[in-house]
C-alpha cells in the first residue's frame, strides 16, 4: 500500500522490518517478495536505477522459481517501468508485453489498468504516441469498470499529458478535471499532486 500510495520513507521501512522478518525465520517462499520491495523502493528512490533493475530482475526469477505467478503482471510491469526509466526501451516493451499476456491468461484484471499505462508510457518515450493513446483509454475504461480510482487517476494524467504534447489542451483539462473531482479533500499522495498540479498548465 505504501508502495503504491508513494510513501518511499514507510515503503522502505518495512520492506527493511520484512527482510529482517524473512531471515530470523527463514522463510523462503516470501524471499521473492523481499527481493521486489527492495527493488521497487530503490526504482522510487531513484527512477532507472540500475540496484532497482538487479533486484526486480531477480525477484520476477525468484518469484518463477517458487511458482509464484499471482500478482506476477504487476511486478513485471514495475520491472518494465524501470527498465524504460533506464532508457532500455526494448527490454520494457517485452517485459510489459508478457506482463499483459499474463494479466489476461490469469484474470487479473486488478492490476491491467496499470499493466495497459506502463505499456503506453514505454510507448510514448519511444515516439509511438499513436500506438499509447488507444492503450490508456483501454486502461481508463478498465480501471471504471473495476472501481480503481488511483489507477484511473494515473492514466487519465498520462492522457492528459500526452494531448497537451499533441496540441489538444482543451480536452485534455477537462478529462482531467472530470477524474480530480472524484478524489476528496485530505488526500495528497503523489499521483494526485502531480495531476493537480498539471492542470493550471492546461487551462493556460
Amino acid at each position: 500500500v505504501y508502495l503504491w500510495l508513494g510513501n518511499v520513507a514507510e515503503s522502505r521501512r518495512h520492506a527493511a522490518m520484512l527482510d529482517e522478518l524473512v531471515e530470523r525465520h527463514g522463510i523462503g517462499t516470501w524471499l521473492p517478495i523481499v527481493t521486489f520491495c527492495r527493488g521497487a523502493v530503490a526504482a522510487m528512490e531513484q527512477p532507472g536505477r540500475p540496484e532497482a533493475i538487479t533486484l526486480l530482475t531477480r525477484a520476477i526469477a525468484q518469484f518463477r522459481a517458487h511458482g509464484h505467478m499471482a500478482r506476477l503482471p504487476w511486478y513485471s510491469a514495475v520491472l518494465a517501468e524501470a527498465l524504460g526509466q533506464a532508457g532500455r526501451f526494448e527490454e520494457a516493451a517485452a517485459v510489459v508485453g508478457e506482463a499483459r499476456s499474463l494479466a489476461t491468461s490469469q484474470n487479473e484484471k486488478w492490476c491491467e489498468p496499470e499493466v495497459l499505462r506502463i505499456q503506453a508510457s514505454i510507448a510514448t518515450a519511444q515516439g509511438r504516441p499513436e500506438e499509447a493513446e488507444p492503450l490508456l483509454h483501454a486502461a481508463i475504461d478498465l480501471s471504471q469498470e473495476i472501481g480503481a480510482l488511483s489507477w484511473q487517476l494515473r492514466a487519465t494524467h498520462d492522457l492528459a499529458r500526452l494531448w497537451k504534447a499533441r496540441s489538444r489542451p482543451v480536452e485534455a483539462a477537462d478529462l482531467l478535471t472530470s477524474a480530480l473531482a472524484r478524489f476528496s479533500e485530505g488526500f495528497d499522495p503523489p499521483d494526485l499532486r502531480a495531476a493537480t498540479g498539471l492542470l493550471p498548465e492546461l487551462q493556460r
